[in-house]
């Protein structure tokens, strides 16, 4: 008699993308933002329909083919384009522009030359991200400012996040394979001294464009100015654990 054991583990095939582009100004990463949720939404519909077809007349290749971008019938065709997920948002957030498939095989690369031939660049490309997305926001008010009234709406602003329903309402919490629960994700770490941010907002979002936009509505309220960062968590117990003060428990 023989006996064959086997120990292996599954794969999901697909993971998040997320690209953020930086521009000069907000009216330009305003502007790209429109373009590009008017294509995504044009796209989407057609993707539908036309799944794994190549065509020279997509709504993505004739975008890209306008714009002077590499377009070929392949793009955002099959796989390059969420089939079971959401379709990709975008939001505009000051001079920064996101995008954000939170489940697909891949997306195509013309969001990228589009900041580029637009006079932007590229700050972060995650593409097929299988770990939570560390989302964090470095928030600082002008250093012409007294110090005292920095501190005082730091304070202020920390207060609002923390009691936001509607930010906490963006908050993932447990997720759903797994079999221990994972506590909601956001942490607001206090930089050294005022040549840092002064207030990192750390989160892990179920919706990662909407909790964006909260944080920078409130940030706005508290006219601080902000830039955003996303990276792929290397803790997935703790995503958040390098801006904890104290590990957690």
């Amino acid at each position: 008699m023989r006996i064959r054991v086997w120990n292996a583990f599954a794969s999901n095939n697909s993971g998040s993308y997320t690209i953020v582009g930086r521009f000069d100004d907000a009216a330009r990463a305003a502007e790209v933002a429109r373009e590009l949720e008017e294509v995504i939404a044009a796209h989407t519909t057609w993707h539908a329909e036309h799944n794994w077809e190549d065509s020279d007349e997509s709504p993505l290749v004739m975008f890209a083919r306008a714009r002077g971008l590499d377009a070929h019938a392949k793009l955002g065709a099959g796989d390059a384009w969420p089939q079971h997920g959401a379709p990709p948002s975008v939001i505009a957030i000051d001079h920064q522009v996101i995008v954000h498939a939170p489940y697909t095989v891949t997306l195509p690369r013309t969001f990228g030359e589009l900041f580029y031939v637009r006079g932007g660049v590229v700050d972060t490309t995650l593409d097929h991200a299988h770990h939570p997305l560390v989302v964090q926001i470095e928030v600082y008010w002008p250093y012409s400012w007294d110090e005292a009234v920095r501190a005082a709406r730091l304070a202020a602003m920390e207060a609002a996040l923390m009691a936001s329903e509607t930010l906490w309402s963006h908050v993932a919490g447990s997720e759903p394979w797994r079999k221990e629960p994972v506590p909601a994700q956001m942490v607001c770490a206090h930089g050294r001294d005022w040549l840092e941010a002064p207030l990192v907002v750390g989160a892990v979002f179920a919706d990662l464009v909407e909790g964006v936009r909260v944080v920078a509505e409130i940030a706005t309220a508290h006219e601080a100015q902000y830039r955003v960062g996303i990276l792929e968590a290397l803790d997935r117990k703790d995503p958040l654990s390098h801006l904890r003060a104290a590990p957690a428990p």
